[in-house]
């Protein structure tokens, strides 16, 4: 997580409520000196269009404390980190390892601690409501593979524009990780059809994807394209291609 900004030595970057890049601080704070200490800095302001901006950070031991986590009991020392416009930080760091075992923003009302419990969690996949337009699963025959997806198209009755989501390298269904998932929303919500695909070999397409050459897949967008243009919904000389990454260059 640590980040040195290429002209300034012992420079990193902090972004606000985010504890892990108060870590690299630990990495350079002198535990055996102790008290405070100072570190150059840069931050990401708030206002995204902004560049980083200096800063100078201050880190303060406070006192030793002793901390329980279930079955552990953990000593640790108490850390105040402080800068300038940015909300006050307090960090509990074990004495053993100077593992980060708890964290805290009281002006963001933040606390994290660290637990010893293992965890599993279930990945599911994120669809969106439709709203204003309808879906439908397509199934798409290329030249040498069965491509399936998704077409989403407004719930007025005339004939609309239309795009494609060309997604970049690499196995890719139809959501592309969420981000084509939102465009079509946006898009099918404000009166046009989109068609999403799943790359060949990805999703429940079939096909070969560790041997496709560009070209197939340029003949299966070729395919989509003209599926997308034979559809009543569509105006098919309103057909538009959006391309993420390599995608924009497919075709």
């Amino acid at each position: 997580m640590r980040r040195r900004h290429p002209g300034q030595r012992r420079a990193f970057i902090f972004e606000e409520d985010s504890p892990l890049t108060y870590l690299p601080i630990i990495d350079n704070y002198n535990f055996s000196s102790g008290r405070s200490q100072g570190f150059n800095a840069l931050i990401m302001p708030q206002a995204f269009n902004m560049p980083p901006m200096k800063r100078f950070v201050i880190l303060t031991s406070i006192r030793d404390e002793f901390i329980k986590i279930g079955s552990h009991k953990i000593k640790t020392e108490n850390l105040v980190v402080k800068i300038r416009d940015l909300p006050q930080a307090n960090m509990w760091v074990a004495k053993s390892d100077r593992a980060l075992i708890r964290l805290e923003i009281p002006s963001q009302n933040l606390s994290i601690t660290r637990t010893f419990r293992p965890k599993t969690y279930e990945a599911k996949e994120y669809r969106m409501k439709a709203d204003g337009y309808t879906e439908k699963e397509v199934t798409i025959a290329a030249k040498t593979a069965q491509i399936n997806g998704t077409l989403s198209t407004p719930k007025t009755g005339e004939a609309h524009p239309a795009v494609l989501l060309i997604w970049g390298q690499g196995p890719q269904d139809r959501y592309y990780q969420g981000l084509f998932a939102s465009i079509a929303r946006y898009l099918a919500s404000n009166g046009i059809c989109v068609l999403s695909i799943d790359k060949r070999g990805s999703g429940s397409s079939n096909g070969d994807s560790a041997g496709a050459a560009e070209t197939d897949i340029i003949d299966d967008l070729d395919a989509a394209i003209a599926f997308l243009a034979g559809q009543t919904t569509v105006d098919p000389k309103k057909i538009a291609l959006v391309g993420h990454a390599r995608g924009h260059i497919m075709r």
